[in-house]
């Protein structure tokens, strides 16, 4: 199986599954749903709810909240204790796209 046919699987069966159930998802433009995705498959599909995700859980639970989905993405640059550039690139690549119009 290719490394692109695993991906899709992934995000299709484990990943997507789990963000439908977040109640704003149906509420996000396709570039929201996207960076959701992305930053879902970095830390893990269950991250809504769970403890050390309260910032990202609270903005994404009402439509008024989701403005503030990009900051709320900034917080989570850490591994191990410690900040990572990747993981300060991938969150601001990630908020902007939440932030992108879409064509």
């Amino acid at each position: 199986v290719s490394q692109s046919r695993y991906l899709h699987h992934y995000v299709d069966t484990k990943v997507t599954p789990k963000l439908q159930k977040i109640p704003t998802w149906g509420k996000m433009n396709p570039n929201q749903q996207a960076a959701l995705t992305s930053f879902a498959y970095n830390v893990g599909p269950g991250f809504y709810g769970r403890e050390g995700f309260e910032t990202i859980t609270k903005a994404l639970e009402t439509e008024q909240g989701l403005k503030g989905v990009p900051g709320a993405l900034n917080l989570y640059t850490k591994s191990g204790g410690e900040h990572l550039e990747g993981l300060k690139r991938r969150r601001k690549a990630e908020g902007t796209l939440w932030s992108s119009p879409v064509n």
